[in-house]
């Protein structure tokens, strides 16, 4: 497990040995948000279908700027990366 997020940060172009220790990763921001998203989705703020796209897309970011990326970490390149990935997947966004 550890290998695989040291992997993961090297691959986004992060030095993990330079990250404060516990610094809130991609996927727990990502999960965080979901949470509140569904909450609003329970109490029909929002329909559910909205959630499980909002899940999807998140699911895509995690998966291309890698979920153990430190959310401290995150730099203007690694934003141009998802919007070229996703405009590869889903056309020009």
């Amino acid at each position: 497990a550890e290998y695989q997020q040291i992997k993961e940060s090297l691959q986004a172009g992060i030095d993990p040995r330079k990250q404060p220790a516990g610094s809130l990763q991609l996927s727990e921001l990502c999960d965080l948000y979901l949470h509140n998203q569904k909450l609003r989705a329970d109490a029909k703020e929002i329909r559910y279908r909205t959630w499980r796209e909002r899940q999807d897309m998140l699911r895509r970011v995690c998966d291309i700027l890698g979920r153990t990326t430190p959310v401290v970490a995150l730099r203007p390149q690694h934003f141009a990366k998802l919007n070229a990935e996703l405009a590869k997947r889903l056309g020009p966004v």
